[in-house]
């Protein structure tokens, strides 16, 4: 029997959608039960559009890799997987498998598959085996920022949300960590509102700045986060990391900005705002900033 390959299958899958029983080519294993002791394997799947290397084959399936069935090339149907969500990436967890088509009689690579954005191979490791490492915070960044610096993509955990009643718009305040020092005058960019409102930052949330803005108004320094990449969900952090204790805002310094003066923003389009509370306007590559001091609790 012919078989083809479940083409797209993989976007659809790392995108939240649930193809019924794809057929997918194995391109690579890899085993970590040397190094850990762990029988769950880590394997590379293909539908000839796309690859992808953050698959989990269960230690209950390793059996199909000891006795040869399943290979680099093999050819096989998932009749049952889920996801997982792990540092803010897919992992395919392939808890039954149908082999279809041996190593042998498949052949090799099927078209020429892209691979698809996924974690790293030590998170995938990570994940597999156990192993797990807290992402470290930018320890002294709020200091420094604070101090009018401009620390480069600092990591932060938020420790508390609250939305803020501006009329004809929705701000967000957050409270960030750095693990020595918190600091609560931080702004979410409008376009970043949907993190909060889907879960995916909340309290404890561990996530990497990637631009942002730092103002002083009245001798009060002001943070507004234009974007930002998850780096651990609120279950994956477990809790509050450090001790931080509260750092002052006031600051006599000039405004700056995190991102260097040769690299451009590239914003998804055009967010029209209002002068009453620090919100922010950007057009192509242009942007207009007003600020003002954050509210008191």
């Amino acid at each position: 029997m012919t078989y083809q390959l479940s083409q797209g299958a993989l976007s659809k899958i790392v995108n939240g959608q649930v193809p019924r029983n794809p057929i997918l080519k194995c391109l690579d294993i890899y085993d970590f039960s040397a190094e850990s002791g762990v029988n769950d394997l880590a394997i590379v799947l293909s539908d000839s559009v796309h690859c992808y290397k953050a698959c989990m084959l269960p230690e209950h399936r390793y059996n199909l890799v000891r006795e040869g069935r399943l290979q680099q090339h093999t050819l096989l149907r998932l009749t049952y997987y889920l996801t997982s969500l792990h540092k803010g990436s897919k992992i395919i967890i392939c808890y039954d498998v149908e082999i279809l088509v041996s190593a042998k009689e498949a052949g090799g690579r099927v078209g020429n598959p892209e691979r698809l954005e996924g974690p790293d191979d030590y998170c995938v490791y990570q994940f597999i085996t156990g192993n797990m490492e807290p992402t470290n915070l930018t320890t002294g960044a709020i200091k420094e920022l604070v101090g009018g610096k401009q620390p480069y993509q600092p990591i932060f955990q938020c420790l508390a949300t609250k939305n803020m009643l501006v009329p004809g718009d929705k701000k967000i305040r957050l409270v960030l960590s750095d693990g020595v020092h918190s600091f609560s005058a931080v702004l979410l960019a409008s376009s970043l509102n949907i993190l909060v409102d889907d879960g995916s930052l909340q309290r404890y949330t561990v996530f990497q700045v990637i631009h942002y803005h730092s103002a002083v108004r009245e001798k009060k320094r002001i943070l507004i986060l234009l974007d930002i990449d998850i780096l651990e969900y609120s279950y994956e952090a477990g809790g509050q990391i450090g001790e931080p204790v509260p750092l002052s805002v006031t600051n006599e310094g000039l405004p700056c900005t995190s991102k260097p003066e040769n690299e451009n923003i590239n914003p998804s389009g055009k967010q029209k705002t209002s002068n009453k509370f620090a919100l922010i306007e950007i057009t192509g590559n242009h942007q207009k900033i007003y600020i003002m001091p954050p509210q008191t609790d």
